[in-house]
């Protein structure tokens, strides 16, 4: 859901209480549904029976889990890697200084699963710069009506319990450029009474929104009906079986009272008179078509979700890197389009921090002289690596081709140890010769 002003002004309390209403209706119960799957709190798990002598099995399947676990160590599994014409190490202790591998694989697994995920900026009791991961379930973003999304302002609310008057709170933070507002509220929303304002240094909204995609799908969330047909398949196939465990005897021509019955079923021995016959009555299914759906079920999943089923047979033996890549075509796809919006909210990142180094007296550098490069998280044949860096060595230059290996983190750091290296060599060869020639 997208709110829109035509200025800030129109941000009154009034409107803030609607926004936050409105949002409790219609995306926390889609966001909430989507988190609940990652748990694996399938709606399986809430499936009733009207007649409660009948077995319910209620097993669910953490595909959800699977998917997005999967994607976000394929897209983030390895750090994103940051180059400059300019210095930046000031830029990347920055980055040091917040955990940032973490940080973006926290901020990968929020839009796996809810299709968006939000970053707050701040400055810390010891006056450096911050940045953590936000709940999406806890912000509305304000947009206002121009055609490039500028950010108006953020508002971002959550339940806070007051041990001292055991009272539980909704706190509501209504940021913009400027400033920061925070109020209190019953749960309710139905005031908002203002308990802190606080003047804000970073010039921006400090928020920075990281999309998953266009349209701001999870990854799963196409899939969560097929998760739930295998869910009730596998559930109802434990029942059956519980049908047979539980099934009836049947006794033909032979009468007994409920003293024999019992000591027979005691002693697992039936004593019948002549002409008589027993048999349990059991429920035939077709387990053959069960597992059939299944398996369809199961392709389906992981084809939809564009996740490969690692335990398949067509990826186990030494497949080469080619090949392994063809086989995660629809995967990769996925994470191109994961890259682009991820870069784009990066460069949104380093523009608000380079805005505010100079403040802490910090080299402040271009953003948008910043390439930022992603590593996909693939078991990599290094030999090959290696030679295609010998072959492009003179044709590209030695920072890029450096940045190509996989044990290579900091490209530019790596190629000022060579030069070193190599200037210490040169300087050992060049004392070398002196002393040889005066020896002569």
């Amino acid at each position: 859901m997208v709110f829109r002003l035509a200025s800030l002004d129109l941000l009154t309390n009034e409107v803030i209480k609607r926004m936050i209403n409105k949002f409790k209706q219609t995306e926390i119960p889609r966001l909430n549904k989507l988190y609940n799957y990652y748990l694996d709190k399938n709606a399986v798990l809430l499936r009733t029976q009207e007649d409660e002598t009948k077995p319910n099995n209620k097993i669910a399947h953490p595909y959800a889990k699977y998917i997005t676990d999967t994607f976000t160590g394929y897209f983030m599994g390895e750090p994103v890697a940051y180059l400059s014409d300019e210095n930046i190490e000031s830029y990347k202790a920055i980055l040091a200084y917040n955990d940032e591998e973490q940080e973006n694989t926290n901020l990968a697994r929020d839009c796996s699963i809810f299709g968006r995920a939000w970053e707050e900026l701040y400055i810390d009791d010891d006056g450096l710069i911050r940045f953590t991961t936000i709940d999406p379930r806890e912000v509305i973003a304000v947009y206002d009506e121009k055609i490039d999304d500028e950010l108006l302002a953020v508002v971002r609310f959550y339940e806070k319990y007051n041990v001292v008057d055991d009272k539980t709170y909704l706190i509501v933070e209504v940021f913009n450029k400027d400033e920061v507002v925070t109020y209190q509220t019953g749960l309710g929303v139905d005031y908002l009474t203002e308990i802190d304002r606080k003047q804000l240094a970073f010039g921006f909204v400090p928020f920075v929104l990281y999309k998953n995609n266009k349209d701001d799908l999870g990854d799963y969330e196409e899939v969560l009906t097929l998760i739930d047909a295998y869910d009730s398949l596998v559930s109802d196939g434990i029942n059956d079986f519980d049908y047979f465990c539980d099934a009836y005897l049947a006794l033909y021509g032979y009468t007994a009272d409920s003293d024999d019955i019992a000591q027979m079923k005691k002693n697992r021995v039936l004593l019948m008179d002549q002409g008589t016959d027993a048999e349990f009555l059991i429920k035939k299914g077709d387990s053959a078509g069960l597992e059939t759906a299944k398996n369809r079920l199961e392709k389906d999943i992981h084809k939809f979700a564009f996740v490969p089923n690692s335990s398949d047979e067509s990826f186990s033996g030494n497949t080469s890197g080619v090949a392994m890549r063809y086989k995660l075509l629809g995967t990769e796809n996925v994470a191109s389009i994961k890259e682009q919006y991820f870069r784009k909210a990066l460069t949104n990142r380093a523009e608000i921090i380079s805005t505010m180094m100079p403040k802490f007296r910090l080299p402040s550098f271009d953003f948008r002289g910043l390439t930022i490069n992603f590593t996909r998280n693939l078991p990599v044949n290094e030999d090959d690596v290696t030679a295609m860096v010998k072959n492009l060595n003179g044709v590209v230059s030695k920072e890029t081709l450096l940045a190509q290996l996989p044990f290579v983190t900091d490209a530019k750091e790596e190629l000022d140890r060579l030069q070193k290296e190599q200037a210490q060599s040169v300087y050992n060869l060049v004392g070398y010769k002196k002393q040889q020639t005066e020896s002569e």
